[in-house]
């Protein structure tokens, strides 16, 4: 590759326009690579169309119907155990109150962050870390419950529709042995 900076005096080398002799392929595939040719792109059209008949095939059973199921819930079964814990004991909750169930786990908890629906805080005593709802989160569990959706889900999934473990709020306690003073 040319470089026409040889041409520039040194003080105009920072504003100088670097032109190439070599011809740029403004196309790129999916890995950043130029494009070689229009059968390439044509390969790729059939290779996502390879993937969507895989996807609508997997899609199809039912393992697949209860991952989505999961997908789709899991997030918000967490935000009702967390914003009924802490409305019952006004602290944050612990990680090792919080019930997964399903297949997201963490991924659940990561999702409501990021949707700035709870927020994460340094763990106390026997946990890594607490959780707490935003208002945000708090107006989208109340949606969700008047809906209904923590009811029906109570016969759904194990833990759904949980009783969050307290004691005196006055003692600052959550219910639970481990996090007690």
């Amino acid at each position: 590759m040319l470089c026409a900076l040889s041409a520039v005096r040194p003080e105009e080398h920072s504003s100088a326009v670097i032109q190439s002799t070599t011809p740029v392929k403004t196309s790129a595939n999916a890995r950043g690579r130029p494009s070689d040719s229009p059968t390439e792109s044509n390969r790729r059209q059939t290779d996502l169309a390879a993937i969507d008949d895989f996807a609508a095939l997997l899609e199809g059973t039912d393992v697949m119907k209860q991952v989505l199921k999961t997908l789709r819930e899991e997030p918000a079964h967490l935000l009702g155990q967390i914003c009924q814990e802490h409305q019952a004991t006004a602290q944050p909750v612990p990680d090792h109150h919080l019930t997964f169930y399903g297949y997201l786990g963490e991924a659940a908890l990561k999702a409501l962050i990021a949707a700035g629906l709870i927020t994460r805080q340094p763990g106390r005593r026997m946990s890594l870390y607490s959780y707490q709802p935003t208002q945000e989160g708090l107006q989208q569990y109340r949606r969700l419950e008047a809906d209904g959706f923590y009811s029906k889900a109570q016969s759904g999934l194990s833990g759904a529709g949980r009783q969050p473990e307290t004691d005196s709020k006055a003692e600052g306690g959550t219910g639970c042995s481990a996090c007690s003073p």
